[in-house]
């Protein structure tokens, strides 16, 4: 009998403190059946370099043999930039002057939580527009220029809520962007020159993210990010008889402080 009272109270005592901690859990990020959205990456400072690697062969004579002999070399070259957006970013990608990467576009991210604290989600990036350019007086038919990016990255996640206003999230995943440029112009031997230049990249992402939450289902994310470089191309694609495609090897890293908003619920 004694023994059967001390597994009723234990028993009781367990479903107490269940019952207590959920009634305690905490109103912020973390929740589960939780669904966050938002707009990422909105202002920040991005640190980026792109390293381009090309093999090039020359040909020489050896020494001893007199003969041709070929040898194949890989030589590297890396452009730097930094991005600081106070107020908002542009969608400059690593096609553009500055070498930028496009880890400083803003997009929007998605992501839910099936279990409390873990999460699973990405955020996303599609953008295309086109123009040409009218001079007056001129009888020259300028090209028509599109301009188009891609951003894909899958992650998953621990949001942990430290109190109803504070907590972390620190997330990883691998991203695969695509930046691209495509130009085409009459030609009177062709018909139209269409030329196509691109670049892309696949990283890892890591991100140590804070999340401040001043009201209820809304909150100021952000914190350090890194992506890691761990694959990739520049290409040239054109249908111009007088040129040829081209194809070298490329790696973008990038790493920086970024903010954005989201809301949950």
């Amino acid at each position: 009998m004694g023994s059967r009272s001390v597994v009723l109270a234990g028993s009781v005592a367990v479903w107490a403190y269940s019952g207590l901690a959920s009634a305690q859990e905490i109103e912020n990020i973390g929740r589960a059946g939780q669904l966050v959205f938002g707009v990422e990456r909105v202002t920040g400072v991005f640190v980026d370099t792109l390293t381009l690697q090309n093999e090039v062969t020359d040909v020489g004579i050896d020494p001893i043999t007199g003969q041709p002999v070929m040898t194949t070399t890989v030589r590297e070259a890396s452009l730097s930039s930094t991005t600081v957006g106070l107020f908002g970013l542009n969608s400059d990608g690593p096609l553009g002057a500055t070498r930028s990467s496009l880890a400083s576009v803003p997009r929007l991210a998605l992501d839910f939580l099936p279990v409390r604290g873990f999460s699973l989600g990405g955020s996303f990036v599609f953008l295309t527009r086109s123009g040409e350019t009218d001079l007056e007086g001129s009888t020259t038919v300028q090209p028509d220029v599109t301009h188009g990016m891609l951003v894909f990255y899958p992650r998953v996640g621990y949001a942990i809520a430290f109190n109803e206003t504070v907590g972390f999230w620190p997330r990883a995943g691998v991203a695969y962007e695509r930046d691209w440029v495509t130009t085409k112009a009459p030609d009177p031997t062709v018909g139209t020159v269409e030329e196509t230049r691109s670049a892309s990249f696949t990283n890892i992402v890591l991100e140590g993210v804070f999340f401040v939450s001043p009201m209820e289902h809304f909150a100021l994310v952000g914190g350090p990010y890194g992506e890691i470089g761990v694959a990739g191309s520049s290409d040239m694609e054109t249908n111009d008889p007088n040129a040829t495609d081209e194809s070298i090897g490329a790696k973008m890293t990038s790493f920086g402080l970024w903010v954005g908003v989201v809301g949950y619920y």
